[in-house]
């Protein structure tokens, strides 16, 4: 208990100094990382390279982003890319994954909502005569440097400028309650959406109260949400956003929606608003709360006054409050209590603590938190229907240990006919995984090798899919494949 009260005092500490820094000297501190990370080696673009090139000088600062390569590590010019014109306001997340050949170096990609300017040329040239656009731009930071990083990019994130409420907020506030729902529907049918997997996304009814849609996933299991239209915001992925778990998601394989269906309460909903545009973001969120009066018998034709004169006084009230403490999240204190135990194999996944000291251990942590896995190649594939445990009437998958060494044993379709089988192999990572934010979720995948034909066509990958709200435990998981699955 002491040692996390210490990491916790620890943990607020940090927060404490990365919220007070300056626009500059954050920067500066992603500028220092940035450095620390030069003449590491990297994966060559080159398919004909023998060596690994090996990273150059970076800049990172408010005018320009820029990476230096050298080829397999000792040629006489370098490459660069450079990243210039950047619109920091509209910098939208990021993403840090290991590098394909070298687990001490961190790829940061970050990704703004509108493109700039791309140079790649060598250091002989000032510039690029064929300059692209790109609405992202990756660098380098070193794995131990990957915690600091990600607490300076959410400040630098938190500092940009806050853009006025959509003027057609104006217009919606003189909607009747007919009106709003009319044009809320109109709105919404156009523009909502879920992940890469969802289907036949129907707005099934809209009233005061609430939004209630049905769709589906890739393999045909059914879902219906239902939205409060008392949200508290839209966040920066266009989900809706509430102060408590009040958004409904309803799980049902077939038929109508019954009582004892897998329910989940949340307080962000998996469908979002898919645009760009900025300002219909805002009038959505508008409408939703003006609707949300109305259900709530609060609504009066006061509200036809501008929003943006209200906020700007409320802003005033509220400049001079110290709000250190409120950027500072439970999550975060277990980034950080994680950065301190990378010498050890006990860290996170969610809210749950895992310690692996074998390949069993390995073996039961993926049982427990792997949800899905899909076998696949090109455009042809199929989900699994069990993950973690072997069910001989369906596609399931189970990790198991065969002489300390990680195995998959997979119920799958025997070649030729399709019934199924049962197969038994060794793990073998790809070198192929990724995080991925979704609209519900944040995960990682890691594909591994696996060959298997059915019915002509030649399956060559499984990939397993892994919740973790925080990410943080991906790195290692990533290095325990390669420790208890290859021989």
């Amino acid at each position: 208990m002491k040692t996390k009260l210490t990491v916790v005092i620890i943990a607020l500490l940090c927060g404490i100094q990365v919220n007070s820094q300056t626009r500059q000297e954050v920067f500066g501190n992603i500028q220092k990382l940035a450095s620390r990370a030069e003449g590491q080696k990297l994966k060559s673009n080159n398919v004909f390279a023998k060596k690994d090139d090996k990273l150059g000088k970076q800049v990172f600062n408010e005018k320009v982003i820029s990476v230096n390569k050298i080829p397999e590590g000792k040629s006489s010019y370098e490459w660069v890319d450079r990243a210039t014109e950047i619109p920091w306001n509209d910098f939208f997340d990021y993403l840090v994954y290991t590098e394909f050949n070298n687990n001490k170096l961190q790829v940061v990609r970050l990704n703004f909502n509108k493109p700039f300017k791309i140079e790649h040329f060598t250091n002989d040239n000032d510039s690029d005569t064929s300059p692209s656009t790109s609405d992202y731009f990756e660098f380098y930071v070193l794995t131990s440097d990957e915690d600091e990083l990600i607490q300076m990019l959410k400040h630098l994130e938190s500092l940009k400028e806050k853009k006025p409420e959509s003027e057609f907020n104006k217009e919606i506030a003189k909607f009747s309650k007919e009106q709003t729902i009319s044009w809320l529907t109109e709105k919404l049918k156009k523009h909502i959406t879920g992940d890469d997997y969802t289907r036949g996304i129907t707005l099934v009814s809209i009233d005061a109260c609430k939004l209630v849609f049905d769709y589906s996933n890739m393999v045909g299991r059914k879902y219906r949400e239902i939205i409060p239209t008392d949200i508290a915001a839209i966040n920066k992925y266009n989900q809706f956003t509430y102060n408590e778990d009040v958004c409904i998601s309803k799980s049902y394989a077939f038929g109508i929606i019954q009582e004892e269906d897998e329910t989940t309460l949340k307080n962000t909903s998996f469908l979002n608003v898919y645009t760009k545009d900025e300002d219909v973001v805002s009038n959505i969120a508008f409408a939703m709360k003006q609707l949300a009066a109305y259900c709530n018998g609060t609504h009066s034709t006061t509200r036809t006054e501008s929003t943006t004169h209200k906020s700007s006084e409320h802003k005033k009230e509220t400049d001079t409050a110290d709000h250190t403490f409120d950027l500072i999240d439970f999550e975060t204190v277990k980034i950080l209590y994680n950065s301190l135990n990378k010498d050890t194999n006990s860290f996170f996944v969610g809210d749950n603590e895992y310690t692996i000291n074998n390949a069993a251990d390995f073996a039961n942590f993926l049982n427990k938190n792997s949800y899905a896995a899909l076998h696949w190649q090109g455009n042809d594939h199929y989900q699994f229907d069990v993950v973690g445990k072997t069910d001989f009437s369906k596609k399931s998958v189970e990790f198991t240990v065969k002489n300390d060494r990680l195995h998959l044993k997979a119920n799958i379709p025997l070649n030729g006919n399709c019934d199924y089988g049962l197969k038994e192999f060794p793990v073998v990572d790809s070198n192929s995984s990724e995080t991925r934010e979704t609209a519900d979720t944040k995960v990682y995948y890691f594909t591994l090798n696996f060959e298997y034909e059915c019915k002509g066509v030649n399956y060559k990958y499984l990939s397993v899919f892994i919740e973790d709200k925080t990410l943080s435990s991906y790195n290692k998981v990533k290095e325990m494949f390669a420790e208890y699955g290859k021989g």
